[in-house]
């Protein structure tokens, strides 16, 4: 288990994902479970602004599952997704709290955690009201799979993004609320 642990931590850890700056978490569905408190205070990030499309259209709180798979929990990292693919969570409220303006849009750094030899397929489509697709790239570490695998995604534009991992061994899924 000692090798293992030293291999996750190189992997997955927030310093040596340095193309995967911030542990992703594997999230939730569109309908997605109680969001964080409303009295629990948002400090990762300031207010929304007035433009902020509004959280009831597109909440992206991150809920991570209450039983993720035990390699992830064993080193305490939550997630989000279920049977072989999982986002890894942020320890922030809201997805959209990993992303970096980008023009019009915005890109941030989402790691996967992939349990089979195959790559996913990832989605990144306009919901709700926000047309268009994203773009999703996964680099696979030199180890490869199974094991952490680092996304970085780009939206286009404004709105509500669902961002889908899938394969026929499990799915991921999560939301961004571009302003």
């Amino acid at each position: 288990m000692g090798a293992f642990d030293a291999k996750l931590r190189r992997r997955v850890g927030v310093v040596p994902l340095a193309c995967c700056a911030l542990l992703f978490s594997a999230s939730c569905t569109e309908q997605q479970s109680t969001p964080p408190s409303a009295s629990a205070p948002h400090s990762a990030t300031p207010s929304p602004s007035p433009s902020r499309l509004s959280r009831d259209v597109c909440d992206d709180a991150v809920v991570p599952a209450s039983q993720p798979p035990a390699k992830l929990s064993q080193q305490g990292l939550k997630a989000v997704g279920q049977g072989r693919i999982w986002f890894i969570a942020p320890q922030t409220d809201y997805w959209s709290d990993l992303l970096e303006r980008q023009g019009a849009g915005g890109r941030g750094k989402f790691p996967l955690w992939v349990d089979q030899k195959d790559l996913p397929h990832v989605t990144v489509q306009g919901i709700r009201g926000t047309t268009g697709t994203g773009r999703a790239n996964l680099t696979p570490t030199s180890e490869g799979t199974p094991g952490p695998v680092p996304m970085s995604l780009e939206l286009p534009g404004p709105g509500c993004w669902q961002v889908t991992a899938h394969s026929p061994q499990g799915t991921a899924r999560i939301l961004l609320n571009v302003t």
